[in-house]
């Protein structure tokens, strides 16, 4: 996302029958994706704050302060 990759990447996959982009960050911008068309965006939800700022400051990991989400446009 940063090096503005993913719209040449996207090339890559016309022929693919259902595109799906995950990472703990991908869910901040899910229409942009849709929009390259991606068809569902997986990331981590923070359920936890307080649990996941100790964990992330102490270099842990933080499953336990998350969850997994996948979203589809409408």
């Amino acid at each position: 996302m940063l090096n503005d990759s993913l719209p040449e990447l996207m090339g890559y996959c016309r022929t693919a029958e259902f595109v799906t982009v995950m990472g703990p960050t991908a869910g901040f911008l899910p229409d942009a994706l849709f929009h390259l068309g991606i068809h569902a965006v997986g990331y981590s939800r923070v359920e936890k704050p307080e649990l996941f700022l100790h964990l992330f400051s102490s270099g842990m990991k933080w499953d336990n302060s998350t969850r997994k989400v996948w979203i589809m446009p409408h």
